[in-house]
């Protein structure tokens, strides 16, 4: 999968990124670096949420997109802070070329699920006996 699992923690001097580094190309490694964004093991999160939250750093974390072993990890009080982030709201916002691009992609989807349909429909007709799988596969193929 081209997606990074992985957790970002974003200070106000620093970056720090948790992921397994060694599935992040050389290239983007370089970057990181260049940038000033240290990479640590995925696993090590919940560590550096537990020691932020003992030395009293003020810690917001998004309700809806952090795991609740995060938020134990910030104490017993919870994080200081629980607002949605504001990259959420960054990253909804697309501009012209996004776009076109999603609603190309939509029709592209859109025509290859009626082939789909389409011949379902005529092994239907033809009196074939279609399962879940068969028509799984056959939307997926297209």
């Amino acid at each position: 999968t081209p997606v990074l699992l992985s957790f970002a923690l974003v200070e106000a001097d620093r970056a720090t990124l948790f992921a397994d580094a060694s599935k992040l190309p050389e290239e983007v490694s370089a970057l990181l670096a260049e940038a000033g964004v240290d990479v640590l093991l995925y696993e090590d999160m919940a560590e550096v949420v537990r020691a932020r939250a003992q030395a009293n750093c003020r810690i917001w974390m998004d309700p809806k997109r952090t795991n609740f072993a995060l938020v134990l990890a910030a104490g017993e009080s919870g994080p200081a802070v629980t607002e949605p982030s504001p990259v959420a709201a960054m990253k909804a916002r697309k501009n012209d070329a996004e776009l076109e691009g999603m609603a190309a992609a939509h029709r592209r989807d859109a025509a290859a699920l009626c082939i789909a349909l389409a011949r379902l429909e005529e092994a239907v007709v033809s009196g074939a006996h279609l399962t879940e799988v068969d028509v799984d596969a056959e939307v997926t193929a297209s």
